[in-house]
């Protein structure tokens, strides 16, 4: 009997939104208490002038806006998978279903030859533990990346985003000074789909789902990191 190779495209849809082995449905707070994702009331708050994420990005000093923006842009690559690979340096790995395989390619990206330069590089974004989820992530039962002869290998498959997401709004920033919290609440066209993004509260409320979610830092050997990191679209 013939195995097929799998080469999968996930496509994430209304209500399936992308982060590290999240969807719809369930985000860690620092204390690692598990919380619902909730849909909110579209009411538009008294103070939207005080906190400004005009630009997409918290509310936060430049430099953390920076930090901000850098992390989101490697959790990008690795949660939509935007390394560059050869193709023509694959591996093969067998599924739970005997007749289905999965391609590994060689990454070429010069920033991760191997296992330890990826994780050193998400490492400066990212607490031990989350680097270790988002790279061990299971995507048909098998790993993002895998190691051969000391070489780093990346699954075959591309991913989506949801093509409902309008846009987000940066709320006020939490801290305690070991803990940052940095709530967001996020829109999903109900009816249309967006073709500009925006980063202030929308007057017409009705045409949107909102759902709230959080960014979460923690101190990490001296240093802010995050422990809990969400894509909204």
């Amino acid at each position: 009997m013939k195995k097929k190779i799998l080469c999968m495209t996930l496509v994430v849809f209304v209500g399936m939104l992308s982060g590290c082995g999240t969807e719809d449905k369930e985000i860690q707070q620092g204390d690692n208490t598990t919380l619902e994702n909730k849909v909110l009331e579209n009411t538009v708050p008294e103070n939207k002038e005080t906190y400004d994420s005009s630009d997409g990005l918290p509310p936060v000093e430049p430099e953390m806006k920076q930090f901000y923006k850098e992390a989101e842009e490697l959790f990008k690559d690795i949660v939509f998978l935007r390394l560059d690979c050869d193709d023509q340096q694959s591996k093969i790995e067998a599924t739970d279903d005997e007749d289905v395989q999965v391609l590994y390619y060689k990454v070429t990206d010069e920033r991760f030859p191997t296992m330890e330069n990826l994780k050193e590089e998400l490492g400066k974004y990212f607490t031990e533990q989350f680097t270790e989820e988002l790279v061990s992530e299971l995507m048909w039962n098998q790993p993002r990346f895998r190691e051969y002869d000391g070489e780093l290998y990346m699954i075959q498959a591309s991913r989506s985003g949801n093509i409902q997401y309008a846009g987000h709004v940066f709320e006020a920033v939490e801290s305690d000074g070991d803990t940052m919290k940095m709530p967001v609440k996020v829109y999903y066209a109900l009816n249309a789909t967006p073709y500009e993004y925006f980063y202030e509260y929308p007057e017409d409320l009705d045409a949107y789902e909102v759902k709230e979610y959080t960014q979460i830092m923690v101190k990490e050997g001296g240093q802010w990191k995050f422990s809990q990191f969400e894509l909204f679209y």
